[in-house]
């Protein structure tokens, strides 16, 4: 249930070894959708523009260092979601370290402002939202098929009211018989919103993934996903009731890559995703197909 990009071209560079230091940057324009920030009226097409550079130290025996900063920008062309443009900026740390053989432990260090172009207080000031954040991260192999995560930590949201928020994280990923891997991952985050009243919704979501390795350079994979977003403030409904507005997303599909040059790389998914809400005027769904190319040098 994450966006998915339909379009757009994607260039970046990265100097260093496996040891050491090393720097990087991407640059990415896309065409995509977003359930999340088009509460509306469901799925919107837009277009999101995003750079990234970082700095990384890597040492393979005690773990690495790394600094990060990016900026996104993303326009709607529908007059009446243009509401949702936005512009953000971003900066993180992270720090890792490989206490055990099969053991590693890291911490991330995130900061972030968005700021709504259209969405305005009542002040007449543009709405921003600034975000701070501190987590910390385990993995563990428990055997050479196995290994396990989680992370958590406190978030302070604040956009002018201050919210803080434990966001935490868990997965899993086994190799079946030594053909198969399977993932699972769950999760819950507070994410922006622009419906009515309310300033966030709060998601839980999982998403679980199999995949296998064929011959000639042929990966398949299946994957599913299940997204639960609670809206705090309560609403007026059509018929003038006062509900709870909860969103339930659910998307599966499956996806098959290949590899025949050593540069080149293509791809193609079908998948289905559809929305369920309290309030039935937010409901869609939506059957996709996409094939995609890549091209490395």
């Amino acid at each position: 249930c994450e966006p998915t990009s339909l379009l757009g071209p994607h260039f970046g560079f990265a100097v260093g070894d496996a040891s050491g230091p090393r720097v990087s940057a991407q640059a990415k324009r896309r065409v995509t959708l977003d359930q999340l920030r088009s509460e509306e009226d469901g799925l919107v097409e837009h277009v999101e523009t995003t750079g990234e550079s970082g700095l990384e130290w890597v040492s393979p025996d005690r773990g690495s260092l790394g600094l990060r900063a990016g900026a996104t920008r993303a326009r709607y062309p529908l007059p009446g979601m243009r509401t949702a443009d936005f512009d953000r900026v971003n900066g993180s740390i992270d720090t890792a370290a490989r206490f055990h053989v099969r053991m590693t432990g890291s911490l991330h260090l995130t900061a972030s402002r968005t700021t709504y172009r259209y969405a305005l207080e009542e002040s007449g000031e543009r709405r921003e939202v600034d975000t701070l954040g501190a987590s910390a991260f385990f993995e563990a192999q428990p055997s050479p098929g196995l290994a396990v995560r989680v992370g958590a930590g406190p978030t302070l949201r604040k956009d002018p009211e201050a919210t803080v928020d434990f966001p935490v994280t868990a997965g899993v990923t086994a190799d079946i018989r030594r053909r198969y891997r399977a993932s699972l991952d769950v999760g819950s985050s507070l994410e922006d919103s622009l419906w009515r009243s309310n300033r966030y919704v709060r998601v839980v979501h999982s998403r679980a993934h199999v995949g296998t390795h064929l011959p000639r350079e042929v990966d398949l994979g299946l994957f599913g996903g299940v997204a639960l977003a609670d809206y705090p403030s309560r609403e007026i409904t059509r018929s003038g009731g006062v509900e709870d507005r909860n969103d339930l997303t659910w998307g599966a599909g499956a996806e098959v890559s290949c590899q025949p040059g050593g540069r080149f790389r293509a791809a193609l998914s079908v998948s289905h995703l559809e929305r369920r809400s309290t309030f039935p005027g937010y409901q869609w769904e939506e059957n996709r197909c996409v094939l995609s190319a890549f091209m490395d040098w």
